[in-house]
């Protein structure tokens, strides 16, 4: 999937179909008009909030409002089963790309775990 991934990325022409030059299929999103990529294991639907750009780089805030996905890759608790799935990764440095495939670590937490004292429920 890294080689697909490093074609869809290009910037080609409005014209070009970024799915059949990375030999990829479309996924029907939901609630936006742009596709997903059905090979994935998720689908995030994101609406634009706000886009700051910079010299050296841009800052894209979204909102998502439809989530999915690949029930085949989660158990019944929503946990990613990492072995089956091969989650894709990438790691950005000054020279380049690296793709990784995320592993369990053995341990999961509650988003409430994360919160200061005063924060929590």
């Amino acid at each position: 999937m890294a080689e697909a991934v490093m074609v869809y990325s290009r910037n080609y022409p409005p014209k070009v179909d970024e799915f059949e030059m990375a030999g990829l299929k479309s996924h029907i999103s939901e609630e936006i008009r742009a596709p997903g990529i059905e090979e994935y294991l998720a689908w995030a639907e994101r609406t634009l909030v706000e886009e700051a750009l910079r010299e050296k780089f841009s800052l894209i805030i979204g909102k998502v409002i439809n989530l999915e996905v690949d029930e085949n890759f989660f158990d019944e608790e929503g946990r990613m089963d990492f072995e089956k799935a091969k989650p894709l990764s990438c790691i950005l440095g000054p020279k380049g790309l690296t793709f990784t495939c995320p592993r369990d670590a053995g341990k999961s937490a509650d988003y409430s775990e994360i919160l200061c004292e005063e924060k929590r429920l």
